[in-house]
């Protein structure tokens, strides 16, 4: 538990701030691009804030000086391109460059000590307002594991809820080389579920879910359902995920032996759960035992990634890794 108050929940106005959280690198992108379009809404990301960059003030009040320093450092380093740059549904007036200098300018103008949820409130409005838009939605697909935190903080905010089937899933990490192994993903893609299934019990009125295959099969029908639970203006905003539905249609088709065996053993009754079909491939113990044999030198590889995490790794890790 961290040290929120109810005076942050009080004064925090975060109507104008929400969440586009859920499984990454599987169509998370394309969704956020699409609702992007809409003259209301504003997204940007990954700022990881409340999730694996997140520190805990040191004071009850909130963060003090030394503290909004260390958050600034980090946030200036990240690189996010998915709502950047010139293609369809990116941000129209905020560049990365653009995001850099809000940043500096909204630090500068904290006051200390100030909570978490106030400091992350001042940036997600400081781009809203950047763009001319109402609201800011931030993406940051790992959120998902940490909405209990934000609620606390940010009581009014709400969630998109992004799901996709493990073995597309698995598929999009492999062709994006995210510190692919079929093992590890599977944890991931388990990890996920077991977050969104917490989420949709403890806040069923805070989050509105989006699957990728209803992105493929109805885009207009699903981002109309987003639109609505946050009571926006229904608008056709479906344009950016015409390259999404190819992608997806391939890698469905491309399942590969290591990642059905993983998927199957330690997903299985997850999916029966949800709903989605389980995929046979034949018995292959060559691809098998590389995925075994391979998993040291992967760790190796992802540990850096797991030392960025604030907090205990252990307890980063066992999130995954718990049966």
């Amino acid at each position: 538990m961290g040290r929120d108050t109810d005076a942050e929940a009080t004064d925090v106005t975060a109507g104008r701030v929400h969440f586009i959280v859920g499984m990454s690198l599987s169509g998370i992108t394309p969704l956020s691009r699409c609702l992007n379009l809409h003259p209301d809404v504003a997204v940007f990301g990954e700022s990881r804030f409340f999730g694996r960059c997140y520190v805990e003030p040191s004071l009850a009040a909130g963060y003090d000086a030394a503290e909004l320093g260390r958050i600034l450092r980090v946030l200036r380093q990240f690189r996010w391109r998915a709502t950047v740059g010139d293609e369809p549904g990116c941000l129209r007036k905020v560049s990365l460059v653009q995001f850099r200098r809000l940043l500096e300018e909204t630090f500068s103008r904290a006051k200390t000590p100030i909570p978490p949820g106030a400091l992350f409130t001042m940036l997600a409005e400081r781009v809203a307002d950047a763009e001319g838009k109402r609201y800011a939605f931030e993406k940051t697909p790992h959120h998902l594991n940490w909405v209990d935190r934000i609620v606390r903080h940010l009581p009014a905010s709400r969630f998109v809820v992004f799901r996709c089937e493990p073995y597309a899933f698995a598929r999009f990490h492999h062709a994006q080389g995210a510190l692919y192994h079929p093992l590890a993903t599977a944890l991931l893609w388990r990890g996920y579920m077991r977050s969104y299934e917490r989420a949709a019990r403890r806040y069923p009125d805070r989050i509105v879910v989006v699957d990728a295959s209803e992105l493929v099969r109805d885009g207009t029908a699903a981002l109309n359902r987003v639109q609505q639970f946050f009571g926006l203006e229904l608008l056709d905003l479906s344009g950016p995920l015409a390259p999404f539905s190819s992608e997806f249609a391939a890698s469905v088709a491309r399942a590969d032996p290591a990642d059905v065996f993983w998927i199957n053993l330690l997903c299985g009754r997850l999916m029966r759960r949800h709903g989605y079909a389980r995929t046979w491939a034949s018995l292959a113990a060559r691809p098998i035992l590389a995925s075994l044999l391979s998993l040291p030198g992967w760790c190796i590889r992802a540990l850096p990634w797991f030392k960025g995490t604030s907090g205990s790794v252990h307890s980063y890790l066992a999130h995954w890794l718990k049966p």
